[in-house]
């Protein structure tokens, strides 16, 4: 993906923003080990923001097949 830098910036922003997040709402436990923060990070990522992101590029595409429903 090649991003120009004012999208790269916001994108860090954004990830940062959702690090965050996910940060506080971790109990410290899951916190100790990097195995753990890895385990937690990706059962994380697939509960909650995986799905997001989908559901976003799916809209995307249905708002495209109605403005241009031969595609």
């Amino acid at each position: 993906m090649n991003l120009n830098s004012e999208d790269r910036e916001k994108l860090q922003e954004h990830l940062k923003a959702v690090a965050d997040i996910l940060h506080r709402n971790t109990s410290s436990d899951r916190l100790q080990t990097f195995e753990k923060i890895e385990t937690t990070l990706r059962d994380q990522i697939q509960e909650e923001v995986s799905p997001e992101i989908a559901q976003f590029f799916f809209q995307q595409l249905a708002k495209s097949k109605l403005a241009d429903p031969e595609n």
